[in-house]
């Protein structure tokens, strides 16, 4: 079947799909005849149903593009005319106290600080010791390749997301946790939120250009407002373990970024 859709708008319909409670993403599956059980299992992200539901679409035995947007289109804008469930504008809906949603992975190989790993924790508790004393409200989500609350965080509607690049990481389990977390990003794109993505990855790197190369593979990727997204590389020696937030090079980086981006004295 011959796409009816633009590359640009096969896009907005996918992530206009993601963020559909999941009774409407359903009413929408139904009303086009996709069959339920070529949809991703109850435990997948939003947006892995979405994609799946869009291949299916374009598919050969599909209703077409097109007839997707236009009935996802006319069943949103008949449940926006009879009740307010379905989307408020939270660019306009600002917290007392900002919040901060913390995600990282509680898997040892992944918790930077030897000591910190000893003793059970994880970096969003070391990220928890630098910021405690800020006025804001500290949340800490544990993540994992299976992990699907993309609507919970959203719905916290945080200020500020603080999250390590490789929290979907799970050597147990089959999938891609970096297009896991451009998922998660891309699913976030229309909330208020703005992100401090940490990562060790560039520690040996001098050279600025592959990071910002990478900071703009994950714009281009995710959808995300470039203004929105700051890359956190963390500075250190791997083999001497100070690749930490625990460093205090790391720590007083770290607070003094969140501190500009929330206008924080």
């Amino acid at each position: 079947m011959v796409s009816s859709l633009s590359p640009e708008a096969r896009i907005k319909l996918l992530r206009a799909l993601s963020r559909l409670p999941a009774a409407l993403f359903e009413e929408v599956r139904i009303a086009v005849g996709a069959p339920k059980e070529l949809l991703p299992g109850e435990q997948t992200s939003p947006m892995e149903k979405s994609v799946a539901l869009l291949n299916w679409s374009d598919s050969p035995s599909g209703c077409g593009l097109m007839s997707l947007k236009l009935t996802a289109d006319d069943i949103v804008a008949y449940h926006r005319s009879h009740t307010q469930e379905v989307k408020y504008d939270r660019s306009s809906s600002r917290n007392s106290r900002p919040i901060i949603v913390l995600m990282e992975s509680t898997l040892p190989n992944l918790v930077f600080d030897p000591e910190t790993r000893k003793t059970g924790g994880t970096n969003a508790d070391d990220i928890t010791d630098i910021l405690k004393d800020l006025p804001v409200s500290l949340i800490a989500e544990s993540t994992s390749l299976q992990w699907h609350r993309e609507q919970q965080v959203l719905d916290l509607n945080p200020d500020l997301v603080i999250v390590h690049h490789s929290c979907f990481y799970d050597e147990m389990a089959s999938g891609d946790p970096h297009e896991k977390f451009v998922s998660f990003l891309s699913f976030m794109s229309d909330s208020r939120a703005k992100y401090i993505v940490y990562t060790r990855g560039f520690w040996q790197d001098e050279n600025p250009e592959g990071l910002e190369l990478w900071k703009q593979n994950l714009i281009q990727n995710s959808g995300l407002d470039p203004q929105r997204l700051f890359v956190f590389p963390l500075r250190g020696n791997f083999e001497q373990e100070t690749l930490t937030f625990n460093n205090l090079i790391n720590a007083r980086k770290l607070k003094l970024l969140v501190k500009k981006i929330l206008g924080l004295q």
